[in-house]
């Protein structure tokens, strides 16, 4: 699939100094690594190196292939939040939503060949080390909406989260809180709140399922 090149923009928020190896990965999408995010990123490719290491297939799949060869990307840290459900269960409502929003531990990656955003990929902290949680391949070419959207907005400020397996963004514009999911379609928060509140309540009946068949995760 072609990736689609992204127009630069830097600019929207502060980025930092630190920087992998001679300077390559400056920022683009989101924010430059700090020392944290760059240990992070090498956890990773030593869980591949391992992993292809004790593999069979004489062919890396291209996740892999593409992290093993992450030294000559351009790598920013994304703004990710994760959505607690028991803040926004306690008062229901579509004010509720952006309250809920807590700062991730986990580490989205937006990674970028040759001036195009090419994937992304989720890092989760397991003990003393980092892990690959999600690899999403496209990303790119999904998001490809997003920048001029974001030129549009109020202010260069966003954020990502999920809710029930959803991608969503969050902006502003006109003043307004903006959510859209993560294939351009702007969402109002009053059908967000009920999309939430479903998918919450679809959760606790498979839980009583599970529990009543005996399974316990």
């Amino acid at each position: 699939m072609r990736k689609i090149c992204m127009i630069s923009i830097a600019f929207l928020l502060s980025s930092y100094s630190i920087a992998i190896n001679d300077n390559k990965k400056n920022s683009e999408l989101g924010v430059a690594l700090t020392s944290r995010e760059i240990h992070a990123i090498k956890d990773l490719k030593e869980m591949v190196l391992g992993f292809t290491g004790k593999s069979r297939m004489t062919a890396i799949p291209f996740s892999f292939a593409e992290i093993l060869n992450i030294d000559s990307t351009n790598i920013t840290l994304l703004p990710y939040y994760d959505f607690d459900t028991a803040i926004f269960y306690e008062d229901p409502s579509p004010e509720k939503i952006l309250e809920s929003l807590t700062v991730s531990d986990d580490l989205y990656f937006a990674i970028s060949k040759d001036g195009c955003l090419a994937y992304s990929l989720l890092a989760k902290k397991k003990e003393d080390s980092w892990v690959l949680s999600r690899f999403s391949e496209n990303w790119g070419e999904v998001i490809k909406w997003f920048p001029e959207r974001l030129q549009d907005a109020d202010s260069r400020d966003f954020k990502i989260f999920r809710v029930g397996g959803i991608e969503y963004f969050l902006y502003y514009k006109n003043g307004k809180t903006i959510y859209s999911t993560n294939i351009g379609q702007e969402i109002s928060e009053e059908i967000l709140c009920e999309i939430i509140l479903e998918s919450i309540h679809q959760v606790d009946e498979n839980k009583k399922y599970l529990d009543s068949i005996g399974v316990h995760f």
